[in-house]
């Protein structure tokens, strides 16, 4: 893992230099019809993970793909069913 993280993403030197982790920030999200996350672009600034987890079951809700940018105007839509959490460095 250490051999990794500096190859790719140079983390463990800052949590190292913190001292500790502590969370950011702690969201819930409640997603109506017709709602969604539109900015292609979009990622979390400012933290060093971000933790998603599907808590409802894929058979009681429309949408709610999962989806990343694999080149100009491609996406791949990945599983994300109850349970499962997603975790981006």
């Amino acid at each position: 893992a250490v051999a990794a993280d500096a190859g790719i993403w140079d983390l463990l030197p800052k949590v190292r230099k913190a001292g500790r982790l502590h969370p950011r920030v702690i969201e819930h999200h409640l997603v109506s019809p017709g709602g969604s996350l539109p900015d292609v672009k979009h990622y979390d600034e400012g933290s060093l993970v971000t933790i998603d987890v599907m808590l409802s079951h894929r058979k009681d809700f429309q949408g709610g793909d999962f989806c990343t940018s694999e080149g100009v105007a491609e996406y791949e839509v990945h599983s994300f069913e109850k349970g499962d959490a997603l975790v981006f460095v």
